[in-house]
């Protein structure tokens, strides 16, 4: 009888590998903006960002040594004929903008960050926020037996969504204390996301996401070996739609004056 155990077995029997093989900047397909995903106005999803159906995928691969010996399996053993593909899990795992950026308007610099939650949850199914309203969507792919148990099984999963105005999550553009317009306008396309956009090299506000990719075995759990991949999506700022919120929340802030502010009533 074999001293082997069944996770260590099974682990030695089996090998993940990943679609894509590394991580990129990804490109949408279907949609107005290949590049990235340009912000919606207001409460509109026309602008989307998608992946093909089962763009990433995380397959398990089983190899000969699972099919029991000529001369018959011993049941409780390794080889025992009861070996199954374990099954793989794609996990959301790090979100990143960002940390900081200095507006040329200002010349002070400025943090950034989300609240994002990062579920990190190790499963063949499931749908999980990247950034508001853009999810990775994970689910069971094909399974493929050739005799015994020598096969694969495949977890796949794509990105689909629209990308709502960044100043409603980046912290601290979504903070109305921190975006009151400047009394003379002079901050109008300086400041927060249409500044950020302009002055990024690429006009665009770039969010990282990992994906950890790795083997759930039915005895003894995850298995010790994954793989980690780090993507990119591109969100584009709506410059149509920056007027109107501008305008806004400086009728907000100014609507209800009597007057001009003296000198010494304001702080820029």
């Amino acid at each position: 009888m074999s001293t082997v155990s069944r996770k260590e077995y099974e682990s030695t029997a089996h090998s993940l590998s990943t679609v894509p093989t590394s991580g990129s900047r990804l490109s949408s397909v279907g949609t107005t903006k290949t590049a990235g995903v340009m912000e919606n106005i207001g409460s509109a999803t026309s602008e989307q960002f998608k992946t093909s159906d089962a763009f990433f995928k995380g397959i398990d691969t089983t190899n000969t040594q699972v099919v029991p010996p000529q001369s018959g399996p011993v049941a409780g053993t390794v080889k025992d004929g009861n070996e199954i593909p374990a099954v793989p899990f794609i996990s959301l795992s790090n979100i990143q903008i960002q940390s900081s950026w200095t507006p040329s308007y200002t010349g002070k610099v400025e943090n950034l960050s989300h609240s994002i939650s990062i579920p990190d949850a190790k499963t063949s199914s499931g749908t999980y926020r990247i950034f508001p309203d853009v999810d990775l969507v994970v689910e069971e792919g094909d399974a493929h037996t050739v005799g015994g148990t020598v096969g694969s099984t495949t977890t796949e999963a794509k990105i689909t969504g629209h990308a709502v105005e960044l100043n409603t999550w980046v912290s601290p553009w979504n903070d109305p204390s921190s975006s009151i317009p400047h009394f003379n306008g002079g901050d109008y396309g300086q400041l927060r996301s249409p500044g950020f956009c302009k002055e990024h090299p690429e006009k665009m506000f770039i969010v990282t996401f990992t994906l950890t990719f790795g083997l759930i075995f039915s005895v003894g759990g995850e298995g010790d070996s994954t793989e980690t991949l780090d993507f990119e999506i591109g969100i584009i700022n709506n410059f149509t739609n920056d007027k109107d919120v501008y305008m806004t929340a400086y009728e907000n802030a100014y609507g209800s004056l009597s007057k001009v502010p003296e000198l010494n009533e304001r702080n820029y």
